[in-house]
């Protein structure tokens, strides 16, 4: 299934009420061919049996596959190639076993594990009897992006282990295997940017680093900036409580923000401690103390404030206030706030 055409879609296909003796060539032309571009073959000499529901979002395929009892093998023929797209396929093996050949590299997948592969070359998948898995077909255009070198990692396994892959499938099947699709437009496009993200720092040579860098992440690294400086003065904001916001985790977070050499705690201080400078040298705001001003930008103890205010600016909150007895015109202009 080509990501890269639009649309949601929602299909559920399956053998069942098909005749046995017909069963695995309805597959072949209804599904294999039409849909994932693939010739179909079973495994074992008996009576063909499978389900996959295709799932589509704008610039996301989903595959949730799964085998009975015979099992089968699926080519990537050059005739197929042709009448197929560039898109790159992630198969992630939840249960069973699952092996891939591709540009002279043959892998073979345990449960947990996952494997990239080429929608523009030719190579061949065999699944075994009673296995699961989830493929997620995904745009190369749209990927190399957020990892310049994904060419490379085609063939490459990842393991069980990986932390970046376990939060992939925990978010695949968390938001896109379950029982009801994702309908809403906005939340498409989000959904779509986050598996992109997780995609690429689990493919990553350097995992959540080189896979963080590029507009996506860069987006959302200011979209989450946004948001804290939006609510600054909110003493109880934390990582969590961005990720909850964003529907990522907070490691992600730290990794977006590492990826600055920074963190998040800093960047939350040092935009606290900004807006209170602004406050604190403005003339007409010159009435307010300095309690007030610390508790409005988010510091919950006065004491730690002032520590902090002089170690960064190398002066007393009360020390860079206008004097008291200077005469300042101060006026407001219509769409400004004081």
């Amino acid at each position: 299934m080509s990501p890269s055409a639009g649309g949601a879609v929602d299909i559920d296909f399956s053998t069942d009420g098909i005749p046995d003796r017909h069963r695995l060539e309805c597959w072949r032309e209804v599904f294999a061919k039409a849909v994932v571009k693939m010739d179909w073959s079973a495994l074992l000499d008996r009576p063909f049996q499978q389900r996959a529901i295709v799932r589509g979002l704008p610039g996301l395929g989903v595959v949730i596959g799964t085998q009975t009892s015979t099992g089968f093998v699926a080519r990537r023929t050059s005739e197929l190639i042709t009448a197929g797209t560039d898109d790159l396929v992630l198969t992630i093996l939840q249960t069973g076993r699952f092996m891939q050949r591709q540009l002279g590299r043959e892998t073979e997948l345990a449960p947990g594990e996952a494997i990239l592969g080429s929608g523009s070359d030719v190579g061949e998948v065999m699944l075994q009897p009673n296995s699961s898995f989830v493929a997620l077909s995904l745009p190369r255009h749209a990927m190399i992006p957020v990892l310049a070198y994904i060419q490379d990692r085609v063939g490459a396994s990842l393991p069980a282990s990986s932390e970046p892959l376990r939060l992939l499938t925990s978010y695949v099947s968390n938001v896109l295997c379950g029982a009801a699709p994702v309908t809403s437009p906005i939340l498409q496009q989000r959904v779509v940017s986050h598996v992109y993200d997780l995609v690429a720092l689990a493919l990553s040579r350097s995992p959540g680093i080189n896979s963080l860098h590029g507009g996506t992440a860069a987006a959302r690294l200011n979209a989450i900036k946004s948001d804290i400086l939006a609510h600054l003065g909110d003493g109880s904001l934390s990582e969590s409580m961005i990720a909850s916001r964003h529907g990522i985790t907070a490691r992600y977070i730290r990794l977006l923000f590492q990826v600055e050499e920074t963190t998040f705690s800093d960047f939350v201080r040092n935009a606290r401690l900004v807006r209170a400078h602004r406050i604190l040298t403005d003339p007409c705001l010159s009435e307010r103390t300095i309690t007030s001003i610390a508790y409005e930008v988010g510091f919950c103890d006065l004491s730690h404030f002032n520590r902090l205010f002089r170690k960064t600016y190398g002066a007393r909150p009360s020390e860079i206030r206008p004097c008291k007895g200077a005469r300042v015109l101060c006026s407001t202009r219509p769409g400004e706030e004081r």
